[in-house]
């Protein structure tokens, strides 16, 4: 079984991490100029959003390319 070790420490832990993108998500893409008929129903699929995707999913590592810039 691999053992963690430091990389678990690394942050941003999941949950924070995905909380963070869908709080940012409807002003980044305002200020990318998504249309706005996409913007009108973007609201209601980011309040999905939390509920959908699992926030207490068990820690993985996501990469494969284990370079210094991935740890940044």
């Amino acid at each position: 079984m691999f053992r963690f070790g430091e990389l678990f420490g690394i942050e941003p832990r999941w949950d924070r991490f995905l909380l963070g993108q869908i709080e940012g998500c409807r002003a980044r893409h305002e200020r990318l100029g998504l249309p706005q008929k996409y913007l009108d129903g973007l609201d209601d699929l980011l309040r999905d959003a939390a509920t959908l995707i699992p926030l207490n999913a068990p820690t993985v590592i996501l990469t494969g390319e284990y370079i210094p810039e991935n740890f940044c």
